[in-house]
C-alpha cells in the first residue's frame, strides 16, 4: 500500500491514470480532469499506455474502473499506473512533474497514434463513398406510419397524429399496407413498436414503410406528398375495407335475428311456467345453465333475467375489517370498530350463525398482498331475497354487515379461548416466579 512505503519508485506510489480523465465524452461531474477541448474522444487503457511508454517511462495496467464510469465494456476498462518519480526522489522526466503534466501529454499524443489517423482516415474515405453511393444510387424515400398515428383511441399525447373525427379505431399495420398497396404504392412492413405504444398484442405490434418518392426526387402519385397525405387516405380507405364491412354488417344482423327470436319464444307457454314454478339455489346455478343450453337446443329458453332466479349477494373481504390495514390498504370501517386479522371462516361462521345465506370464494383483494391462508378467500352473503325484500332488517348493506362481523369475531369461542388462555398462562407463569421467590 501507498502509505506503507516511502520509496517513490515503489510500484504502490505509481500515480494512476484512468481514461475518464482525459475522455472529452464525459464532464467533470462524470470524471474529467482536464478541459474538454484538450481531452480525446473515448480513449482507452492501451492507447494510454502505449503514449506513455513511447515516451519512455514505467508503466503498468491494472484491471480496475473508476467509480463513476458506469459503462462496463472492455475499452473503458483498467487504469495505468505510470511512474514519474526515482528512488532518490527526483522526477524521472522534467516534463512530467505531476499527473496533470501526464494526463495533458497523453491527450495530446493519442490522436497522433497511428490506430487513430488510420480510423480517422478510412473514415473519411469511407464517409465520402457513402455519400457518392447516395448519389449514384439514390435511396428510395420512404416514410414510417404507425398504427398508432391514425388510431382514434388514441389521444395526441399517446401518439395520434390527425384529429379523432378522421382517424379509425384500431387500425392494423395489416389494413394500412392493404389500403397503401391497392393504392399502387411501394410499400413493407417492418417488426417495430411505437415508443408510445404500451399494448404489445399482434394488432398492435409492427410499422408501415412507404415510398413516396421516385429516384429522381418527383412524387410517386401527386395525391402522396407528405405523411400527412398518407395517413388521412389510409383512415378514410380503411373502415371501407371488406374485412371491416363484414364485420359490422354481421354484427348487425345477429343481433336483429337474436331480438327476434327471443321475442318469439317468449310467447311460449313452457317459458311461463318456468318463471313460476323453477327455484334455484347458488349451488345449483351451474347445473341450470347446462340445462338452459340443453333446452335451447331444444327450441326453448329459460329466460334468467325475468324468472326468480335472481340473487343479490355481497362480497367481503377480511381485508375490510382487518384492524391491522389502513383505508389505503383496504380497511372500509373505522379501527376502533375492526378486527384483528379476521379469517374467511370466522366471517363465514359469524354470518351463518346470524341466519344468512352465505358461501365462500377462493378469491384475493387486489391490495392484500400477504398469500397465506388465512387471508385468502372472500365471502359472499345474500342480503335480498328474490322479490327484492332484505332477509333481515338489520342488514341493509355491506356496511351493517361488517360492523355485525367486526362486533362479533372476537365473540367466537375460538377466540375467547386464545386470549383466555394467554392470561391464564401468563398468571400462572408469575405465580411459579412468586412462589421460587418464596422458596428462596
Amino acid at each position: 500500500m501507498a502509505h506503507l512505503t516511502e520509496n517513490p519508485a515503489d510500484k504502490d506510489r505509481f500515480i494512476c491514470v484512468y481514461p475518464i480523465y482525459i475522455n472529452s465524452k464525459k464532464t467533470l461531474a462524470e470524471g474529467r480532469r482536464i478541459p474538454t477541448e484538450k481531452a480525446v474522444e473515448n480513449p482507452s487503457c492501451a492507447e494510454i499506455r502505449d503514449v506513455l511508454m513511447a515516451a519512455g517511462l514505467n508503466v503498468y495496467v491494472e484491471n480496475k474502473m473508476h467509480p463513476r464510469e458506469w459503462n462496463r465494456d472492455v475499452q473503458f476498462r483498467g487504469r495505468v499506473r505510470v511512474q514519474v518519480k526515482q528512488t532518490d526522489g527526483s522526477f524521472c522526466q522534467e516534463k512530467f512533474t505531476s499527473r496533470k503534466d501526464v494526463m495533458f501529454y497523453v491527450a495530446e499524443m493519442i490522436p497522433k497514434l497511428k490506430t487513430r489517423t488510420q480510423k480517422s482516415g478510412g473514415g473519411d474515405t469511407s464517409s465520402q463513398q457513402g455519400e457518392g453511393g447516395k448519389k449514384s444510387k439514390k435511396k428510395k424515400k420512404f416514410i414510417c406510419v404507425y398504427p398508432i398515428y391514425i388510431n382514434s383511441k388514441k389521444t395526441l399525447a399517446e401518439g395520434r397524429r390527425i384529429p379523432t373525427e378522421k382517424a379509425v379505431e384500431n387500425p392494423s399495420c395489416a389494413e394500412i399496407r392493404d389500403v397503401l398497396m391497392a393504392a399502387g404504392l411501394n410499400v413493407y412492413v417492418e417488426n417495430k413498436m411505437h415508443p408510445r405504444e404500451w399494448n404489445r398484442d399482434v394488432q398492435f405490434r409492427g410499422r408501415v414503410r412507404v415510398q413516396v418518392k421516385q429516384t429522381d426526387g418527383s412524387f410517386c402519385q401527386e395525391k402522396f406528398t407528405s405523411r400527412k397525405d398518407v395517413m388521412f387516405y389510409v383512415a378514410e380507405m380503411i373502415p371501407k375495407l371488406k374485412t371491416r364491412t363484414q364485420k359490422s354488417g354481421g354484427g348487425d344482423t345477429s343481433s336483429q335475428q337474436g331480438e327476434g327470436g327471443r321475442r318469439r319464444r317468449r310467447r311460449t307457454a313452457w317459458e311461463v311456467e318456468v318463471e313460476v314454478e323453477v327455484e334455484v339455489e347458488p349451488r345449483h346455478l351451474r347445473k341450470l345453465l347446462s340445462l338452459t343450453w340443453l333446452l335451447f337446443c331444444l327450441g326453448l329458453v329459460i329466460d334468467l333475467e325475468s324468472s326468480s332466479v335472481s340473487f343479490r349477494f355481497i362480497c367481503v373481504y377480511p381485508i375490510y375489517i382487518n384492524s391491522k390495514k389502513t383505508l389505503a390498504e383496504g380497511r372500509r370501517i373505522p379501527t376502533e370498530k375492526a378486527v384483528e386479522n379476521p379469517s374467511c371462516a370466522e366471517i363465514r361462521d359469524v354470518l351463518m350463525a346470524a341466519g344468512l345465506n352465505v358461501y365462500v370464494e377462493n378469491k384475493m383483494h387486489p391490495r392484500e398482498w400477504n398469500r397465506d391462508v388465512q387471508f385468502r378467500g372472500r365471502v359472499r352473503v345474500q342480503v335480498k331475497q328474490t322479490d327484492g325484500s332484505f332477509c333481515q332488517e338489520k342488514f341493509t348493506s355491506r356496511k351493517d354487515v361488517m360492523f355485525y362481523v367486526a362486533e362479533m369475531i372476537p365473540k367466537l369461542k375460538t377466540r375467547t379461548q386464545k386470549s383466555g388462555g394467554g392470561d391464564t398462562s401468563s398468571q400462572q407463569g408469575e405465580g411459579g416466579k412468586k412462589s421460587k421467590k418464596k422458596k428462596k
